[in-house]
């Protein structure tokens, strides 16, 4: 009977959102992720090593605020506004406010880090790129959100433009890292100026203080898996800088630039799908069918993670010893492909928690937040000896520590998946 019904929902998934039009989106995305990696190996091969490391450790250093900046806001939004019949407008505008201010203060933060560093000009515009990139993902998904998903493609497919402009610049007009990232800085702030005057906001005096502080208590416990993640990357690179395996940077760059165009249209395709997945968790025997899948595949992580990683570690460090040289381009690519089991299987099973419990919501929070200190302490130890060995460990290390901080959680307050809970947060929105 679960299956029936779950294949109804996708059905009716297909209809809300047609095929054509998820591949139309999926499709901008990809073609903005694809020249993100092309133009990664161009400028290594154009720059060296050396100087595209140093291009590589600035935008993965500040690779974190975008997600700190966000705050969780697009998730939040495409889990709300959906349900929320009477406070559409105050929630938009409550979901441009939030990231809008704290970008601010990140951005104040930038440009006095940027100022003491040993490269400023490189620094401040790399942080600058993070934020506006995280504020474009929120603009983009709440125009989405309101209907206006073209927008979306739109939005990447000017991304990509300025990619190839930048990329021209640096063959052609031997532009370095500055000049390169001066151009892209400056297409995401174009499109942020485009987007943010068409959405359907009301006055800010109109937000009422219970919506807003829900609002905000939603937005940072959605955040907290996308800021623990982009937190120990970035602290992996930060470390790799510091250490004697600087010139691995390059190499681990190039290999996120390919694992995001995976991993982000994996997400991506949840985060379309999220407003009908949303409601779809508030009846209780689908909701049970999905908490009994999330609780299995966490136990699965618990039980088969650890002595998969200890083989993945040996193995790497023998290649190593073997090789007689410091881990190459593609031992860390192995390395991360070893790891795409973990972040897939945790990424849904935060995804379904999300969207399910107060408690399920609090608990994979926490899980998030719990492996991005274990692993952030392993990573001070393992990134200065190992290089991107070490980093890429502690990246999957964070999801076997988030899942068992989940299934620990649920033991010791039993959890109860029945239709009886409350849906995860925010009921008050249409009040």
């Amino acid at each position: 009977m679960a299956l029936r019904k779950l294949v109804a929902t996708a059905r009716r998934f297909t209809e809300k959102f047609s095929i054509r039009l998820i591949v139309t989106l999926v499709g901008a995305r990809a073609v903005y992720r694809v020249s993100m990696l092309a133009a990664s190996i161009i400028l290594l091969t154009t720059w060296g090593e050396d100087t595209f490391s140093g291009y590589a450790i600035a935008i993965g250093s500040f690779g974190a605020l975008s997600f700190i900046t966000t705050l969780g806001v697009e998730k939040c939004a495409l889990k709300l506004i959906p349900r929320a019949k009477y406070t559409t407008r105050q929630l938009t505008t409550l979901f441009v406010l939030l990231p809008t201010g704290i970008s601010s203060a990140c951005l104040l933060w930038v440009l006095w880090y940027g100022s003491t560093s040993e490269h400023p000009a490189l620094m401040m515009l790399a942080g600058t790129l993070a934020i506006c990139g995280g504020l474009n993902q929120v603009l983009v998904g709440l125009h989405r959100v309101h209907g206006r998903p073209y927008r979306d493609m739109v939005n990447y497919l000017l991304l990509f433009v300025s990619v190839v402009v930048a990329v021209a610049g640096a063959l052609l007009w031997e532009l370095g890292p500055v000049g390169v990232m001066s151009i892209m800085v400056g297409a995401v702030v174009i499109a942020n100026v485009i987007l943010v005057p068409t959405l359907p906001m009301a006055r800010p005096g109109t937000i009422r203080k219970g919506l807003m502080w829900n609002s905000v208590r939603t937005s940072a416990l959605m955040s907290a898996d996308e800021i623990a993640g982009s937190v120990i990357i970035s602290l992996g690179f930060i470390l790799i800088g510091l250490s004697e395996f600087r010139s691995q940077a390059a190499y681990m760059y190039v290999v996120l630039e390919g694992s995001t165009f995976m991993m982000a249209g994996f997400g991506y395709v949840l985060r379309i799908l999220q407003p009908q997945i949303s409601l779809y968790m508030r009846r209780g025997e689908s909701a049970e069918l999905m908490f009994s899948k999330a609780r299995h595949w966490l136990r699965m992580i618990v039980l088969a993670g650890p002595p998969y990683l200890i083989l993945v570690t040996v193995g790497a460090l023998l290649w190593e010893h073997v090789s007689g040289r410091p881990a190459g381009a593609l031992l860390i690519f192995l390395l991360y492909a070893s790891s795409v089991p973990f972040f897939l299987a945790i990424g849904t099973v935060n995804y379904l928690l999300e969207n399910h419990t107060n408690t399920s919501f609090v608990s994979t929070a926490i899980g998030s937040m719990s492996g991005m200190v274990g692993a952030g302490a392993m990573s001070l130890l393992l990134v200065p000896l190992t290089g991107a060995v070490g980093a890429m460990i502690t990246w999957a290390l964070a999801d076997i520590v988030h899942a068992a901080t989940v299934l620990l959680i649920f033991r010791l307050r039993a959890v109860d998946s029945s239709a009886g809970q409350a849906p995860a947060p925010l009921t008050s929105v249409n009040r």
